[in-house]
């Protein structure tokens, strides 16, 4: 099998992996293998490691696990967060040692190396700023309000007392057992903030989401121009243009090449090499006939400045395609991995934005999506029952009637049923149209002057 199926299926296992993770408990993969892998993923694995510490090492090897999994999980500790910032500060570090040499280049301007260091600063601000926010902390002092502010909507939502605070619990506040607090607004606990996502920063979690899939957006577009930039200042795209005689545009090529690679389209190889760092060798589908054939051309020009392909090969013995590819990767590994880094974690944003997106217009929160999932599954087993049992007490009553009036055979087959499964639908109270919805989020209640007056006449 050639080397680039091989990166093609690392890639589609790569996916895979990708989907199982994060969206294997979507009801539709209910049953599949996509929710079985997600299920090892996420316990399965952690499962059968506890067993093989407990058999190697025993009870006091189990104990040490449990107590590192207790602080990692269960309690607020700082450990995601420096995960964060050794990313991003070890990401921009190589981005400045690898890709800064090269501007201003041929498509970036000096000014990227400004914008770079403003964009990077401001996630990390804006990070900071979630972490260290008040999520809406709801306490005695100001239950009252927030108890004004969310009216129950005796669905999901009823009247009740918070059993750890001693407070009643407002609606759609959520006591969380990592920070030991009733949230306002309560959408989820999120480990890299090591901070609880409630009415009050909202906001500033939104906007961490948005600044940092531009900022990976950016990074890697930035990246592919200071690459394609030094293709161009080298002339290395002469290779694949002078056959056909367009050009020397990436633009006009692109559909050729997909012709000449000989493998899977171009479009294909580019989504499976986005999607996994080792599949950018599929570049190979790409380069190697032409650059069999053009070999002798790069080596007349003789314009590069660094180690180029056909400095390293004899003047009497083809290029291979693998020989430029190692050349390239040899060259600008660094960058290329960045970017392809850079490109997968924009994407994963993508989703995680627009999910939260979805949320905030229809005024909903992660944690009420699952209450709401839990409400309408009990809702439809209840109809479910209450339509099975009407339709039991139907037939008999339609048997004891067949006896002593006999009914038409004709007739009885297109009689129609009374019976009809009573259709379960989602009354979400809180959601007051899309530009409140979001107006809400951007200017959160307890900041209002009105709830601030509301606090000051109960106080």
């Amino acid at each position: 099998m050639e080397v680039e199926w091989l990166l093609v299926i690392h890639g589609l296992v790569t996916l895979l992996v990708l989907i199982s993770f994060l969206c294997g408990q979507w009801p539709i993969f209910a049953g599949t293998f996509i929710q079985k892998i997600h299920f090892f993923l996420t316990f399965g694995a952690c499962d059968y490691f506890r067993r093989f510490v407990g058999a190697v090492f025993g009870q006091r090897g189990s104990n040490a696990l449990f107590c590192v999994e207790y602080y990692c999980c269960d309690r607020p500790n700082p450990t995601l967060q420096v995960i964060y910032l050794g990313i991003i500060g070890a990401s921009y570090y190589l981005i400045v040692q690898s890709a800064f040499k090269y501007i201003p280049g041929h498509y970036l301007g000096e000014v990227h190396r400004y914008i770079s260091l403003l964009a990077v600063g401001g996630g990390i601000l804006l990070f900071l700023l979630t972490s260290f926010s008040d999520p809406g902390t709801v306490n005695a002092g100001n239950v009252s309000h927030y108890l004004s502010a969310y009216p129950y909507d005796n669905i999901i939502f009823s009247e009740k007392e918070c059993p750890t605070c001693k407070i009643p619990k407002p609606a759609r506040s959520k006591h969380c057992s990592i920070c030991d607090r009733c949230v306002a607004r309560f959408d989820h606990h999120c480990g890299w903030m090591n901070n609880c996502i409630g009415e009050k920063n909202s906001r500033y979690f939104m906007a961490f989401l948005l600044w940092h899939f531009l900022l990976c957006l950016y990074g890697a577009v930035a990246i592919a121009l200071v690459l394609a930039g030094r293709l161009k200042e080298l002339r290395v795209i002469d290779i694949l243009t002078v056959y056909y005689g367009f050009e020397k545009s990436f633009s006009s090529l692109a559909p050729h090449v997909a012709v000449v690679s000989g493998g899977p389209p171009f479009g294909f190889c580019l989504i499976i090499s986005i999607s996994s760092p080792v599949a950018l060798g599929i570049v190979n589908l790409i380069v190697r006939e032409v650059a069999i054939e053009y070999r002798d051309m790069l080596t007349e020009k003789g314009t590069c400045a660094e180690r180029s392909p056909s400095s390293e090969i004899s003047s009497r013995r083809p290029l291979c395609g693998w020989e430029f590819e190692e050349w390239l990767l040899d060259s600008y590994n660094t960058q290329i991995l960045i970017m392809v880094f850079l490109a997968i974690i924009s994407m994963l944003l993508a989703g995680f934005l627009a999910y939260h997106t979805k949320l905030c217009v229809t005024n909903t929160t992660t944690n009420e999506t699952f209450k709401w999932q839990e409400y309408l599954s009990w809702k439809r087993k209840v109809n479910e029952a209450k339509v099975s049992a009407a339709a039991l007490k139907a037939s008999l009553a339609e048997l004891n009637h067949e006896k002593k009036h006999p009914v038409s055979k004709w007739k009885a087959f297109f009689q129609r049923s009374h019976l009809e499964e009573v259709e379960v639908v989602k009354n979400n109270i809180y959601d007051k149209g899309v530009l409140q919805n979001v107006f809400e989020i951007v200017v959160p209640l307890s900041t209002r002057r009105s709830f601030l007056q509301r606090k000051s006449k109960s106080g």
